[in-house]
């Protein structure tokens, strides 16, 4: 599944400045995600990559990703959110550096919960 959307005249079609990472995915974790980014103006998914545990979605706004991550931890307690920033490159004109970010959001394997619990 690949979604793209109209390029800007800032950016190219699959811009993007994080990449919120789904693992172990539930369907209240997916309804979730789903209806915080559904009214945002302020954000697009660029592109979504399916993974046999989860899903990618590249994100065009990197404030967008870090409150839905926290938006995330704070519905689903039990879920494990890791943040990572990774440097991209130096602005020509102003001289900063401009970072990537990545928003890893894990729920618990299933199987995992089961054992815990036969315990």
């Amino acid at each position: 599944m690949h979604k793209q959307r109209r390029s800007s005249a800032k950016h190219h079609v699959l811009y993007y400045e994080a990449i919120l990472q789904l693992r172990n995915l539930t369907d209240p974790v997916t309804g979730f995600v789903m209806a915080f980014l559904a009214g945002r103006k302020d954000c697009e998914v660029t592109k979504v990559v399916e993974f046999k545990n989860g899903v990618d979605l590249y994100m065009t706004s990197q404030r967008v990703a870090l409150a839905l991550g926290k938006r995330l931890r704070e519905r689903f307690p039990e879920g494990e959110k890791v943040i990572s920033r990774m440097l991209h490159h130096r602005d020509h004109f102003t001289s900063k550096e401009v970072f990537r970010v990545t928003v890893l959001f894990k729920m618990p394997d299933p199987e995992e919960v089961d054992r815990i619990h036969e315990v």
